[in-house]
Formats: structure tokens, C-alpha cells, sequence
């Protein structure tokens, strides 16, 4: 599975498919294996499947400023016709390995095939958002702050934010998150903060989550538990001066016998 992913990687379609085609029946058996042990080989056959419809449509944008950081760097032109033919090919593989499992399985409506473009263009969100985050993780304010008033590049980082900061599974993204907004005020950087602000409230369609903007709450708690760390290391010292000072006594009353 591997071998295969990287001769399609590099954008060598013709030998792929000869690859493919002359394997067919081991190459099904893999397939088949990746299929009910759900490993990462799987996420190799999406990888495959959709730098190669990239390849095909020639609709991918790698966003600005990381080219070629989705699709790799080809040693030459790939021929679009050839990279569908792959895609093409790699489907009715994977639909026919599903057929021949033990419980048969109908793969043809699974979302490596029907949400493609979804997944494209969400594809393409990160990588815009990508490069906002680095602005903003770099300090560099005003290069966030022009980048995120730029209509195009704002779509989408607001679809990849959408994606995020309505999904209760993400709830590690969106602590994240909220410390960047948190590091923003703490640089007291007010107008990064208000479009940072805007775009939370359009992304969630005004419904932030619950606590995002507490920052003050947030900032309260924190130095709360400094004075309770300081605290807690003051009464350590006192516990092990304390207990120096019971041993020098024992040691004055032995002497003093």
C-alpha cells in the first residue's frame, strides 16, 4: 500500500495504474485487510485518492504563502487525465474490496467519494487559516490584521473557524484558540482583538463557546492559582524549617542529658 502511495505521490500515474493493474488481485486483498483493520493505511487511500483529484480538477489552492504544502512538489507536469484515471481506478478498487469482504460492505456512497469537494474546500480553509494563526502565534499584529481584512483570505479562515468552533468535539482547538485571543490582550493588541472578536461571533453565528471571551475570568483564575502555587511553596519551606528545628532541639536535649 505503501509502495503504491508514494509512486502516486510523486505524480508517476502511468506506472501507478500498470502498478495497479497487474496487481489487481493482491492489491484487493490489501485493500480488503485495510478496510477491516481501520489502520492508518486507510487514511494512505484517501491521501492517494485526493491529491490525485486535485491533480485532476487543477482547482487546489495550497493558500498563500505555503505552496505545495497539501499537494507535493512534482519532479514534472502530471497529466490530469491520467491523475482521474488513477482516482477513477483507486475507487472501483476500494468499492470492489468492500464487495468481497466477509459482510459485504456497499463502499460506493463512503465520504472519500461523495464529499470531496467538502473536504477540498476545507482543505484549502487550513491552510488560510494556517497562516493567520502564524501571524498571530508570531506577534506580528499587523500582518494578522491585514491579512484578515483581505475579503478573500477572511471567507476562509470563517469556514475552517466554522468547522471548529461549532464542533463540541473540538473542544481542544477551541481552548487553543482562546489562548491566542488570551496572549492578544495580554499584548494589549485592542484592534487585533476586535477582529479577532468578529470573527469568533461570525464564525459561531454569535453563539461564541460558552466562557471564550471571559478573558478577565480567565485572567483572574490564573493569578489566582500563582498565589496558591507561591503559597503552597512557602508552607513547604515552613514544614521543612519546622522539622529542622525539632531535630536541632532533640539534638540540644541528647547533649544536654
Amino acid at each position: 500500500m505503501e509502495e503504491l502511495f508514494k509512486i502516486a505521490e510523486r505524480g508517476d500515474y502511468a506506472t501507478a495504474l500498470n502498478y495497479m493493474k497487474s496487481g489487481e488481485a493482491g492489491l484487493l486483498e490489501q485493500i480488503k485487510q485495510v478496510l477491516k483493520s481501520d489502520d492508518d493505511d486507510g487514511l494512505l487511500l484517501q491521501d492517494a485518492y485526493e491529491i490525485a483529484m486535485d491533480r485532476a480538477t487543477g482547482t487546489f489552492d495550497p493558500g498563500p504563502g505555503l505552496p505545495g504544502a497539501a499537494v507535493p512538489v512534482d519532479a514534472g507536469p502530471v497529466d490530469p487525465a491520467l491523475a482521474l484515471q488513477f482516482a477513477t481506478l483507486l475507487q472501483n478498487f476500494i468499492i470492489k474490496a468492500g464487495d468481497n469482504l466477509e459482510e459485504a460492505q456497499d463502499l460506493r456512497g463512503i465520504s472519500i467519494f461523495r464529499f470531496y469537494e467538502e473536504r477540498r474546500r476545507e482543505r484549502q480553509a487550513e491552510m488560510y487559516y494556517r497562516q493567520y494563526y502564524e501571524f498571530l502565534k508570531q506577534n506580528n499584529y499587523a500582518a494578522a490584521n491585514a491579512f484578515i481584512r483581505d475579503p478573500h483570505n477572511r471567507e476562509r479562515v470563517l469556514y475552517y473557524l466554522h468547522l471548529k468552533l461549532t464542533d463540541a468535539d473540538e473542544i481542544g482547538f477551541q481552548m487553543n484558540w482562546q489562548e491566542v485571543y488570551d496572549t492578544i490582550l495580554d499584548n494589549k493588541e485592542f484592534e487585533t482583538a476586535d477582529l479577532f472578536r468578529q470573527l469568533v461571533m461570525m464564525a459561531t453565528g454569535g453563539n461564541p463557546p460558552e466562557g471564550f471571551f471571559d478573558y478577565e475570568g480567565r485572567k483572574l483564575i490564573k493569578a489566582m492559582g500563582e498565589v496558591s502555587m507561591k503559597g503552597g511553596r512557602k508552607s513547604r519551606r515552613r514544614a521543612k524549617k519546622t522539622k529542622r528545628s525539632v531535630r536541632k532541639n532533640k539534638s540540644r536535649a541528647k547533649g544536654g542529658r
